[in-house]
């Protein structure tokens, strides 16, 4: 056979596909073998019945091997089924009588308020970088918050902010601690589903509660996220929340050398913005970002302004309400 008529070698180059297994070449030169055995001599009809078996059978090579690429998973379904089934094997983790669920994170946020609050017309937006500590116990949590310098997009806005004292109201460069008690969580305190399909049927419910204008599947998205970031889900709930993300319109963006995955979505809101998470290899929430793709004119914020960057701890258990 001509190198340039080798179905193999036709269906790498317009498909990708890496070098077939043994057992498929096997199988599909089984299949050219019945073709060629099928072949009986008659006249002019069974030549040109010759002439076409080797088209048919290089069709038929094709198709199984084409068959064979088609049923395996997608870049996405692979690398989110090994997080999935790490999560899944994973202990869960337990808070001993007097101990603390313990998580802290850096976070930048974007701030609208009314602009005549500072003296100015319309709505006027900055970032405020901010760092959490959090130990929750049952209903009882303590937050320890400190809030950094903030970024402005307008000069007028920058001078308002700090002439009208916001500074003082957002606290910045202070470190404020604060216990709670009576403290619910909803998310937390839901029986989700451990099977990803009804876990999606479930979020999709729930999602449906609220008057969300997204399409559903960016609202499973973020209620996904949610979980992961304010419930720390059991290693079963966790692992079917990655295998939800495979169902939605997701696409990898990147795979740590230390295992990490990072996955993204975009949306309308308007404007258009590209939200994204960041899983260690056991699936727990590690980062998040959402970045504006066109700008926000009535703010003055330019495109590719990221709106909401977070960074986040691995829960773990401490003893005492410190670091």
């Amino acid at each position: 056979m001509n190198r340039n008529d080798d179905p193999f070698e036709q269906l790498r180059r317009l498909a990708g596909d890496p070098t077939p297994t043994d057992d498929e070449e096997q199988r599909a030169w089984a299949m050219l073998q019945q073709a060629i055995g099928t072949e009986r001599p008659a006249g002019r009809r069974a030549r040109r019945r010759r002439r076409l078996i080797p088209v048919v059978a290089a069709v038929a090579v094709v198709l199984v091997v084409a068959g064979v690429v088609l049923s395996r998973p997608s870049r996405v379904e692979a690398t989110l089924g090994e997080i999935a089934y790490a999560a899944r094997l994973a202990t869960p983790q337990e808070i001993p009588e007097g101990s603390f669920l313990y998580t802290r994170s850096g976070q930048v946020s974007l701030i609208v308020t009314p602009g005549d609050r500072l003296g100015l017309q319309g709505h006027v937006a900055y970032l405020l970088p901010t760092t959490r500590e959090e130990w929750r116990r049952g209903d009882f949590v303590q937050l320890v918050t400190t809030a950094g310098t903030p970024t402005f997009f307008d000069p007028e806005v920058e001078a308002a902010y700090y002439a009208y004292g916001f500074d003082k109201t957002d606290h910045v460069g202070q470190t404020l601690t604060r216990q709670l008690t009576g403290v619910t969580n909803d998310l937390a305190e839901t029986d989700w589903p451990t099977d990803p399909g009804r876990l999606r049927d479930a979020l999709e419910a729930y999602a449906s509660q609220g008057a969300g204008s997204l399409p559903l599947d960016i609202q499973v998205f973020h209620l996904a996220t949610d979980l992961l970031r304010e419930a720390d889900p059991g290693p079963s709930v966790r692992a079917a929340l990655i295998e939800v993300f495979t169902q939605l319109p997701v696409t990898l963006v990147d795979r740590g050398s230390d295992g990490s995955v990072t996955l993204a979505v975009t949306y309308n809101r308007p404007p258009s913005v590209r939200d994204t998470i960041t899983l260690d290899p056991q699936g727990h929430l590690i980062a998040e970002t959402s970045t504006l793709l066109e700008p926000a004119p009535e703010f003055g914020i330019p495109t590719g302004t990221r709106i909401w960057d977070a960074t986040y701890t691995i829960p773990t258990v401490v003893d005492t309400l410190d670091t």
